[in-house]
């Protein structure tokens, strides 16, 4: 959260060892880099970053030429010259500090798994806690968590270790974690006085943890699933689709009725106006039959979470969550709607 005009700006050094030091910060997430450059005069400052990205994004390929002060920021190639606003360096704050002691080394792709699970994330403000991925090391298995009151999300993970027994990382700030170091070899994770920091030896991330006590989302899932249905992702995303042409009213909750029988699977939308959609599904099916209601977009929006070609579906009742599965990728459970 932005709480100084500062904080709009980079921060960029110039060092007399030709290394340009570029950093941003909105006091939750810290990214430093660095590059070599032909330094002339060595410094610091904080360019309105903003307006300094979309210069880049629109500049020709080719060398640059930058100066800056506390007052503006030079950016020049060729004929066109450019005046930016800047800021200080010296308001700037100070990155925050993490001891390293303890520090693990994760490959990126283990972040990208763990990071797989955000969507399933709380975007309320007020459940802060329920924002976060909660993240723990047990024995060399990392696994992550996610809940935002309907849906949850557990990814697993085998790694040497994690900084810390346990940690709640902020959603994004994993996802952004995950696409910056995704296809690094080797990330060096550390974490100590509310923060975690990734790097690989070129790009610094720091993000704030949050604070708080994780719910024991786990033992308020069912422990048996006496019903399975395994069903190719595609047919069932399919028509998912097709009942979100009837299901869409707000009144409705994008409610879809799933009905497992002892043949396959039949999905049905209805809605108050009298639209209505039906669908036999192929599926294999074994257990108990059991018809359910279930919040079809947020369905279809965690089909694509989920890998490979086929899922499993898992249930126990009509009022318990839902338990799915694919080829690899999370498992995900999704609570019902009670169908009146």
């Amino acid at each position: 959260m932005q709480q100084l005009p500062v904080l709009t700006g980079v921060w960029i050094q110039a060092g007399s060892d030709g290394t340009v030091r570029v950093r941003a910060t909105d006091l939750e997430r810290d990214i430093t880099t660095s590059f070599a450059a032909d330094v002339a005069t060595p410094g610091s400052t904080v360019a309105a970053g903003a307006e300094l990205i979309q210069l880049l994004g629109s500049a020709p390929k080719g060398a640059l030429r930058c100066a800056g002060d506390g007052h503006r920021f030079h950016v020049a190639w060729g004929r066109a010259r450019f005046r930016l606003p800047a800021f200080h360096a010296e308001d700037y704050p100070d990155p925050p500090a993490v001891d390293e002691e303890g520090a693990a080394d994760l490959p990126g792709e283990t972040l990208t798994a763990l990071a797989q699970v955000g969507f399933a994330a709380s975007t309320d403000a007020a459940r802060a806690v329920l924002q976060a991925v909660h993240v723990r090391s047990d024995a060399g298995t990392l696994t992550a968590i996610t809940c935002n009151g309907m849906q949850v999300a557990k990814a697993v993970a085998s790694a040497s270790g994690w900084p810390e027994q346990a940690a709640l990382v902020p959603a994004a700030g994993l996802a952004l974690a995950a696409r910056i170091f995704g296809a690094a070899e080797n990330v060096r994770v550390a974490a100590s006085d509310g923060t975690v920091q990734f790097s690989d030896g070129t790009v610094t991330l720091r993000l704030r943890l949050l604070e708080g006590r994780y719910p024991a989302v786990e033992d308020l899932l069912p422990k048996e699933y006496p019903t399975s249905v395994v069903i190719e992702r595609g047919v069932l995303a399919g028509a998912l689709e097709r009942a979100a042409i009837v299901s869409h009213s707000a009144e409705q909750l994008h409610l879809v009725r799933l009905a497992v029988r002892e043949d396959g699977l039949a999905c049905r939308a209805e809605t108050a106006e009298g639209g209505s959609g039906d669908e036999e599904l192929e599926a294999a099916v074994s257990g108990t039959p059991i018809e359910l209601g279930v919040n079809g977009q947020m369905l279809r929006d965690a089909l694509r979470r989920l890998g490979g070609g086929t899922l499993r579906l898992e249930l126990s009742g009509a009022l318990t969550a839902m338990r799915l599965s694919g080829e690899d990728g999370p498992v995900y459970w999704q609570m019902p709607v009670r169908v009146g």
